[in-house]
C-alpha cells in the first residue's frame, strides 16, 4: 500500500487502535497503540535518522528530536593535600572541562584544620570564578570532617569546573574527595 497525503485508521468500537507491523515473514510484529486521550494529539517525527545510542525528545508540543543521553564525568583523589593558604587555591586534581551545557556539579570529601579553632572552607568555581553559593566551611577539629557541596552551572565552550579551598590559619588537609559533574538535558 502506498499512501500520499493522510491516511486515517480507525476502528468503529471503544477500544484504542493499534497500528501492527509485521515482518518480512509475518512471523512477529510491532505494534504502536494509542493511549485514552481527551484530545488529538500530533507527533512530527524528525527529518533524518538519529545517531546510535540517541532517543526520541519531545518538546511538549509534539515536535520529536533525537537527543543523546546525559553524560557523567567523574574525578577522584584518595591522596591527601595541604594547604596553609588564606585565600582559595585550587584543589589538585579536581578540574573538568565538560564543553558547553548545562550542569549539575557535587563535589564531596574529607577535610581537616590542625587547629582546633581553624576553619576550613572548599568552593566550586567556573573558570576562576567562586560560585557563591556553593561554597561550604567546617570548624576544625582532629580527624576529618566529611563536606558536600553542589550547584547547577551553564557553561560555554572551554570553561572549566573547579573545586578551590582555604583555611584561616594554620594547616589544612583535604583527603579522599570526589567531583562529579552530570550534563542535564
Amino acid at each position: 500500500m502506498h499512501i500520499a497525503g493522510i491516511a486515517r485508521l480507525s476502528l468503529s468500537s471503544t477500544s484504542n487502535g493499534i497500528l501492527i507491523f509485521n515482518n518480512s515473514g509475518n512471523a512477529n510484529t510491532v505494534s504502536i497503540q494509542s493511549g485514552t486521550t481527551t484530545a488529538s494529539h500530533t507527533l512530527i517525527l524528525p527529518a533524518a535518522q538519529g545517531a546510535a545510542g540517541t532517543y526520541l525528545k519531545n518538546d511538549g508540543a509534539g515536535n520529536l528530536s533525537w537527543q543523546a543521553p546525559s553524560s557523567v564525568t567523574e574525578v577522584t583523589s584518595a591522596s591527601a593535600i595541604t594547604t596553609t593558604g588564606t585565600t582559595d587555591v585550587l584543589a589538585t586534581g579536581m578540574t573538568v572541562t565538560p564543553g558547553a551545557g548545562n550542569y549539575i556539579v557535587m563535589c564531596s570529601g574529607m577535610f581537616s584544620n590542625s587547629f582546633k579553632l581553624g576553619i576550613t572552607y572548599i568552593s566550586i568555581y567556573v573558570n576562576g570564578v567562586k560560585i557563591a553559593s556553593s561554597e561550604r566551611n567546617q570548624d576544625g577539629a582532629s580527624g576529618n570532617i566529611p563536606f558536600a557541596t553542589q550547584t547547577y552551572v551553564s557553561l560555554l565552550a572551554g570553561q572549566a569546573i573547579e573545586i578551590r579551598w582555604r583555611v584561616n590559619g594554620n594547616t589544612g588537609t583535604l583527603a579522599e574527595r570526589s567531583l562529579i559533574v552530570q550534563k542535564i538535558n
